[in-house]
């Protein structure tokens, strides 16, 4: 699922090729943007992500193995604490 915040460039090409699920809205608050994004959500996992960040192969693996161990632990992760443990 992607939602677009009425982007101007391939964004809305690109993303259909992969799923579609996919919505525009235009962003007011981004608290409640995102919310509203997780409502729409089908699946018991959500991840977001911001259209300049990527899912490096490192992180897929911890992601990976942290569902392989418990797959019902729910884990919250900072934007600096992703980017001390990921980028940093």
């Amino acid at each position: 699922m992607v939602v677009d915040d009425q982007s101007t460039d391939r964004t809305l090409e690109i993303v259909r090729r992969y799923t579609n699920r996919v919505f525009v809205r235009k962003m007011e608050i981004e608290g409640r943007h995102r919310n509203w994004a997780y409502a729409q959500a089908r699946n018991e996992w959500v991840l977001s992500l911001d259209a300049d960040e990527v899912v490096t192969p490192e992180l897929a693996d911890e992601i990976r193995r942290m569902l392989s161990v418990n797959p019902k632990k729910t884990a919250l992760l900072s934007p600096a604490e992703f980017y001390r443990r990921v980028l940093g």
